[in-house]
């Protein structure tokens, strides 16, 4: 530590100077920046052969030593409001109350009329589907719910309000899932689809309303055989008056 005076001062300032002995081998310090720069060189590759190895597939970074990790497309990389979004929205029970097997024929349906009537009225219970309570209105929106909430739960399949509150009676119900459900008309309707609504002739009584019906998967897949056939027909014909042709024309 030195001390340094001034004159003319009446305080002392002490300054610490600190240093480090000099170092006079540069041999030394060249010898290791050589070795440094070697050992940068190893990773080094040609142009030519990075780009064969992109041409062939080959996972360049895992040769080229590179210390980055690469992460793959994969949706549990992501992250982003967008993503909690999603598995927030997948912890949502929708419909879990419904069951998984959905009701196919009319003997299944009249079974969970049956049984949903049975839990909304206990105390007046019915065996057949023929029984005469089936055709009066319910009594009270309590019970209309439970039957109609039983009934969904049991056939798969969910009624919007609007249907709930304008169907009166049980088998009213039965009419609505023989029509809308059982028919086909609910396996038709797809939401991505520009026909999406299924329409009818008897929808529209109007002489001044026509109505164009959906052709069937089954006629549709025989129309567009029949024209790969005749296509094929006439490519073969084609082919054939062009050989006929050729050999004319040597001739």
């Amino acid at each position: 530590m030195n001390l340094v005076r001034h004159q003319g001062a009446s305080y002392v300032i002490r300054r610490s100077i600190v240093s480090t002995q000099p170092n006079y081998n540069f041999f030394a310090w060249f010898k290791d920046r050589k070795k440094q720069k070697a050992v940068h060189n190893q990773n080094v590759r040609k142009t030519e052969a990075l780009i064969k190895d992109i041409e062939s597939g080959t996972d360049v970074s895992k040769d080229m030593g590179s210390s980055s990790t690469r992460i793959d497309l994969v949706p549990e990389n992501f992250v982003g409001k967008r993503q909690v979004k999603t598995i927030s929205l997948k912890e949502v029970p929708f419909h879990n109350w419904l069951s998984k097997s959905k009701v196919k024929t009319e003997k299944d349906l009249d079974h969970h009329i049956i049984e949903a009537y049975n839990h909304a009225f206990p105390s007046a219970a019915v065996k057949a589907i023929r029984n005469g309570k089936l055709k009066a209105p319910f009594v009270d929106v309590t019970s209309k719910f439970k039957f109609s909430k039983r009934l969904q739960s049991l056939t798969g399949y969910a009624i919007s309000d609007y249907q709930c509150t304008i169907l009166s009676t049980p088998l009213s119900f039965k009419d609505y899932y023989m029509k809308e459900i059982l028919s086909g008309k609910a396996l038709r309707f797809n939401e991505n689809e520009p026909n999406a609504i299924h329409l009818s002739k008897e929808s529209f009584t109007s002489p001044n309303v026509h109505i164009v019906e959906d052709t069937p998967v089954k006629l549709q897949k025989r129309k567009f055989n029949e024209i790969l056939k005749e296509v094929k027909m006439l490519e073969e014909q084609e082919s054939h008056e062009a050989i006929e042709r050729a050999r004319n024309f040597d001739n």
